[in-house]
C-alpha cells in the first residue's frame, strides 16, 4: 500500500480509550491508486488542548489536521536536548509558543507500522530544538475514564509532517517569523464564513480580498491595514460587499503583505 491509494476498510466498530476505531479483524479492499492527498484541517493548539477541549476534537477524531505554530517538548514539558531524536513508543508534547507563557498543549507521538521500513519515517530524526514547528498528523485520543472528552493527541506520520518554521530565543521566548505565509482557513468548508490565518515576518500593510470562481471581487477584508509581526487573523462572514449572504460555492481569499501575496480556497456551503 502506497500514499495516494484509495481503499475500502470493512470491520466492526469498537472503542479503545475514547477513540472510535475498527477492530483488528478488518478487510482492506483496494479501489484506486494515485489519489490526491487530503488537505489537513488547520486547528490551533487552543482548539485541541489536551486538557479540556472537545468541541473541535470529537467531531474531527481520526482526521488529518495541521497545527501551524508550536514548540515540541518532552512529555514532562522539559526542552529536548540538541542531540535528541524521535523514538518509537515515546510521548512528546506540542505546546503553544507565547511571548509570556506556554499555556496550551496536545500530546504528540510518532505513528508507526510494525514491519514497515519507510525511508521517510520520522523515527530517528532530530527533534527541532529551540524553534517553533508546524505539525501535521492524525488527530487521535487516549483516555481511560468517561466521559472521554480529554486526552487528545496528534500522531505524526512522516518526516515531512514536522516542519521547523520559526526560531525562538529560549531565554526571552521572543519569536522571529521567517517568511510571510497564508495558512489554510480555519473553518473550511463552512456554512457561515471562516477565519483567515497568516503569519507576518515583520510589520506590514496587509490587504485581503475574497473573489468568486470567476475572479470577481466579493469582499475586501482589509485594505493596507498595518499589522504587527506574528500570527494574524481576519474574519469573513460569508457576505458580499453589500453585507448580503453570498451563494454557496468555491471562493478564493488572497492576502497581500507588502510585495508578497498568497491565495487559499474557501468552500462555502448553503
Amino acid at each position: 500500500m502506497q500514499r495516494g491509494d484509495s481503499v475500502k476498510v470493512s470491520g466492526k466498530l469498537t472503542q479503545f480509550n475514547g477513540l472510535t476505531e475498527i477492530d483488528s479483524a478488518l478487510v482492506v479492499t483496494s479501489i484506486s491508486t494515485a489519489a490526491p492527498q487530503p488537505q489537513p484541517l488547520a486547528l490551533s493548539l487552543a482548539q485541541i488542548d489536551a486538557t479540556f477541549q472537545s468541541s473541535h476534537c470529537e467531531p474531527n477524531e481520526s482526521r488529518l489536521v495541521r497545527v501551524p505554530f508550536g514548540l515540541i517538548r518532552k512529555a514532562t514539558g522539559a526542552m529536548p536536548a540538541p542531540s535528541d531524536t524521535f523514538s518509537r513508543g515515546t510521548n512528546y508534547r506540542l505546546m503553544s509558543a507565547g511571548y509570556d507563557s506556554l499555556t496550551h498543549f496536545v500530546n504528540l507521538s510518532v505513528l508507526t507500522s510494525r514491519g514497515c521500513n519507510d525511508p521517510n519515517t520520522l523515527l530517528g530524526q532530530p527533534i527541532p530544538y529551540a524553534c517553533t514547528v508546524s505539525v501535521t498528523g492524525v488527530l487521535s485520543q487516549f483516555v481511560t475514564t468517561p466521559p472521554y472528552t480529554t486526552g487528545y493527541e496528534l500522531l505524526a506520520r512522516w518526516a515531512g509532517d514536522v516542519v521547523s518554521c520559526q526560531t525562538v530565543d529560549a531565554g526571552s521566548q521572543s519569536i522571529a517569523f521567517l517568511r510571510f505565509r497564508l495558512l489554510p482557513p480555519r473553518e473550511n468548508p463552512s456554512r457561515s464564513g471562516t477565519t483567515i490565518l497568516f503569519e507576518l515576518p515583520a510589520p506590514r500593510a496587509v490587504t485581503a480580498k475574497v473573489f468568486d470562481i470567476r475572479g470577481r471581487l466579493i469582499r475586501t477584508l482589509a485594505n493596507d491595514r498595518p499589522l504587527p509581526v506574528g500570527l494574524q487573523s481576519l474574519q469573513w462572514d460569508g457576505r458580499g460587499v453589500l453585507a448580503n449572504p453570498v451563494q454557496g460555492g468555491i471562493y478564493f481569499v488572497r492576502v497581500w503583505a507588502g510585495s508578497e501575496s498568497e491565495t487559499q480556497r474557501i468552500i462555502l456551503l448553503r
